[in-house]
């Protein structure tokens, strides 16, 4: 008896991914959520590859038989939401705190710099995650503390297994005696040793737009025949509580703010229906000044449907390379 599975899949929108994956030349992932039920509508990975002539891509470097869309990179400042969730969550700030940046930030001697070096001044976290400060971050994760941060990501999902029927990677955190000193540093900015999926960065933005809840991603929702009759119902995980109400609705606003401010770091996401998200560029060489660029967010703001995220390999920023395709996928599956 030959038996199939019935996938969350959404033709129209994994078409549009594709597409705008294929079109932009992209080398990496996109992700769409359904911030609902958790359904993963559209996962794409590129490059890709022709199933007819699999000999041809046995030895090549390119990568095309690895997921990336479950595969782990550096988060880099996308890993901030966590961070400004868990400062909120365990009221270690609020948004009337204020911080000072000089551009750069020395923690025993290991100078963290901001983005080319800029000083943002005295700002408060609002603003800080706007123009993704990195030196506001890391006063925030002082504050917070590496414990209640490393909780904080594994309530959102990350280190955990979700049980999807294909290999995923599930994500890796630094051990808390590695973020003592400078550790806080690199992971109050996403580097170091935090690491994470696009569908996990798909599913941090879902959880905060649904209200603080999780929604485990899903992918599979049935077993069927060969008539395509369904054999058996699979149960989706339970969902669960990650924030407060409260919180994931200030951390909307603040992932507008990204998006709306006019230094924001996510402008080029912005759509007609009003998008939210946080960009990221992850350091993967200082020398060769190489990172890889993220946007995570949802769409539409006001009443939110889609959580996507983009990832670009070796991209340079996530504000000029990684928002401008949310902002074209999301464009294309808000018609559906």
């Amino acid at each position: 008896e030959v038996l199939g599975v019935k996938t969350t899949l959404d033709y129209h929108i994994q078409k549009a991914v594709e597409d705008a994956l294929d079109k932009n030349m992209v080398d990496g992932a996109a992700v769409v959520l359904d911030i609902k039920t958790g359904d993963i509508l559209a996962m794409a990975s590129r490059p890709n590859f022709d199933q007819n002539n699999i000999q041809a891509y046995l030895n090549s470097s390119n990568e095309e038989f690895i997921n990336k869309a479950v595969s782990m990179y550096p988060p880099g400042s996308i890993f901030k939401i966590v961070i400004a969730a868990a400062a909120l969550e365990y009221n270690k700030v609020n948004l009337q705190d204020t911080f000072y940046c000089s551009g750069s930030y020395d923690i025993n001697g290991i100078v963290f710099h901001d983005y080319k070096g800029e000083s943002h001044g005295v700002i408060n976290m609002v603003k800080g995650f706007a123009v993704s400060c990195n030196t506001t971050f890391i006063k925030i994760g002082q504050i917070t503390g590496a414990k209640n941060i490393l909780e904080m990501a594994r309530n959102f999902g990350i280190e955990s297994d979700d049980g999807l029927p294909i290999p995923e990677q599930i994500g890796r955190l630094p051990k808390l005696s590695d973020t003592y000193g400078a550790g806080i540093g690199n992971l109050s900015i996403g580097q170091g040793d935090v690491l994470m999926t696009p569908l996990q960065a798909a599913d941090i933005a879902a959880t905060i737009a649904n209200n603080g809840v999780r929604n485990v991603p899903r992918l599979v929702t049935a077993i069927v025949d060969e008539e395509g009759k369904e054999i058996e119902k699979l149960s989706q995980k339970k969902s669960y509580r990650v924030i407060s109400e409260k919180n994931a609705k200030i951390l909307k606003e603040m992932m507008r703010e990204v998006v709306i401010d006019p230094e924001g770091t996510g402008k080029r996401a912005e759509t007609t229906y009003g998008s939210a998200g946080k960009t990221g560029s992850a350091e993967v060489s200082k020398e060769l000044n190489i990172y890889h660029a993220w946007f995570t967010g949802f769409v539409p703001f006001d009443k939110p449907k889609y959580a996507i995220s983009i990832f670009v390999k070796n991209g340079d920023t996530g504000g000029t390379k990684a928002a401008p395709l949310f902002k074209e996928i999301a464009e294309e599956i808000m018609k559906y």
